[in-house]
């Protein structure tokens, strides 16, 4: 096995933080701050941002830092779409190449989204519950991400999960807006078992119908999320903090 560069491990190191959900989109990096949390210097640091700004996870703004990029409403529709592709085709593949391991393993995913819809409608009082709300998003995440992996071509699987890390970034400010309403919760629970459905009859055809069908229910409710955040905001969609976008503003005027 050939040994990371540190510029790979500090790659590694920042997309963990992102879909741990330690840093979130919008968020502000600091090169100092990372060298000193992976104990290597600043230069491969910046190398990995640099790296990792060329594939849209985060963005420079002169004379004001390192950013977690937000993807604005156009650029999350397209990565959508790329998953429809993507993600139908890996599914198919997925049907007749997923072994007993996995396929048993996608239904502990099942069943654990189950358990999330079922837990959040027995709650006496809606709640932002942030733990909940990463255990939401996680779990979501390693379903879609053992799919891609099983279908047997690596780099169709590390595209999706290329794309699947920018919607993710989005995932973490709209999932725990779903948390009060346990339907839509229970709604993708159920999308998810049929998909898993058609992979334990090896029927690639059906499931790449279901997963087609599911992604597109996504981002109608992305979709309409985005509507409630946008009258919210009076028609203005805020990239970054106030502070952080007031300063952007006087740089730029």
């Amino acid at each position: 096995m050939v040994a990371k560069t540190l510029k790979q491990q500090a790659c590694e190191f920042i997309r963990e933080l992102v879909l741990a959900g330690e840093v979130q989109a919008g968020d502000q990096l600091s090169d100092v701050v990372l060298s000193k949390r992976i104990g290597i210097s600043r230069t491969p640091v910046r190398e990995a941002i640099s790296q990792l700004e060329s594939e849209g996870l985060l963005e420079q703004i002169p004379h004001v830092g390192v950013f977690v990029r937000k993807p604005g409403r156009e650029e999350l529709a397209e990565l959508f779409e790329l998953r429809e592709v993507l993600e139908a085709r890996a599914v198919e593949r997925a049907a007749t190449r997923l072994t007993q391991e996995q396929l048993d393993r996608l239904q502990a995913l099942c069943d654990g989204y189950v358990a999330i819809a079922r837990e959040a409608r027995e709650r006496q009082t809606p709640r932002d519950d942030e733990a909940t709300a990463m255990r939401t998003i996680m779990t979501d995440l390693e379903f879609h991400l053992l799919i891609a992996r099983g279908c047997g071509n690596s780099h169709l699987a590390k595209a999706i999960g290329d794309s699947r890390m920018m919607t993710h970034l989005m995932g973490r400010r709209y999932v725990p807006s779903t948390l009060p309403f346990p339907d839509k919760l229970a709604a993708t629970a159920a999308e998810h078992q049929a998909i898993l459905d058609a992979l334990r009859e090896h029927d690639g055809a059906t499931a790449r119908d279901r997963m087609t069908r599911h992604i597109r229910l996504a981002q109608q409710s992305i979709d309409q999320w985005y509507d409630s955040e946008e009258r919210q905001a009076g028609g203005v969609e805020q990239l970054y903090p106030p502070s952080i976008q007031t300063l952007i503003g006087r740089l730029t005027r």
